[in-house]
């Protein structure tokens, strides 16, 4: 059994291999490796490993496109303090799901999370 500091470290590491995996997942192989391990990372509290998976889903590899459920990990990712999942959130509702109050809402959740390009897109969706 292992105690806190051990399993925080074995999800960061999980978060490092996943985004490895991610980088090269266009093999099917890396792909379902990658689905793996960033699911455990995420279902263990690791922002980083949620919005990677938002990232698998919304672009089909290793599983099948899941909007929804893409939307649900970058959710879960910006919800957990990491500002790229915020921005592809923000996108999303912005120009897919037409939602511009929640767009500005993501974007500048974003922002305050250090992202600079989402700091851009809030001020640009802010003007009238």
């Amino acid at each position: 059994m292992c105690n806190f500091n051990q399993q925080k470290c074995a999800i960061s590491i999980g978060v490092d291999i996943g985004s490895r995996l991610l980088t090269c997942a266009g093999t099917p192989q890396h792909a379902a490796q990658a689905v793996v391990v960033l699911r455990k990372s995420c279902d263990g509290g690791t922002a980083r490993g949620c919005a990677g998976l938002g990232l698998l889903y919304e672009s089909r590899l290793g599983v099948t496109t899941d909007i929804t459920q893409a939307i649900g990990f970058f959710t879960k990712g910006c919800d957990g303090g990491f500002s790229f999942a915020c921005r592809r959130l923000g996108t999303y509702f912005e120009k897919v799901g037409a939602n511009r109050r929640e767009a500005l809402t993501r974007y500048e959740q974003g922002c305050r999370l250090g992202d600079a390009d989402a700091c851009k897109d809030a001020a640009r969706l802010a003007r009238p």
